[in-house]
């Protein structure tokens, strides 16, 4: 018995440790000035959806920051949904290059937003990112960095 829990406890972590293999550090602090523009996760039980799906961003156009909104669903009186929260919300870069779309928050725990910097020197491009929230979904969005 002891057997099966200790193999299913190291496959958990074993999974979830190749899911997210730069998941970001939820302490580090950043300053990066005073342009934002807004990119709103709302999620609940069964439920995720990122606006802009895509976010325009303008190369060159000075330092900016894209500031991470959340809206926690709360459930629906007798559906039998569970409460949201206290998940964490967790965005990296899927690939090396979208390495700086990074941050992670939890309304619960009193971060209800979070900013990514963005570098005015970033290439032209689509950069695609992870928004993963465990217990509710997993959703890959882009930022569309334009001339």
């Amino acid at each position: 018995m002891w057997t099966k829990i200790t193999m299913v406890a190291a496959s958990v972590l074993l999974i979830s440790a190749c899911a997210s293999p730069s998941t970001p550090s939820p302490d580090v602090k950043k300053d990066c000035g005073t342009k934002t523009k807004k990119l709103n996760i709302h999620y609940g039980d069964s439920f995720l959806e990122v606006k802009p799906p895509v976010l325009k961003m303008k190369k060159g156009d000075g330092e900016k920051q894209i500031t991470v909104v959340l809206h926690p669903r709360p459930p629906k009186a007798g559906s039998g949904e569970y409460s949201v929260d206290n998940n964490p919300v967790i965005i990296y870069g899927k690939a090396t290059k979208d390495q700086w779309i990074s941050g992670s928050g939890n309304k619960g725990a009193g971060k209800s937003s979070f900013p990514i910097c963005f570098d005015a020197g970033t290439e032209a491009g689509d950069y695609v990112y992870m928004v993963v929230i465990p217990g509710v979904g997993t959703l890959d969005p882009r930022v569309k960095v334009e001339d």
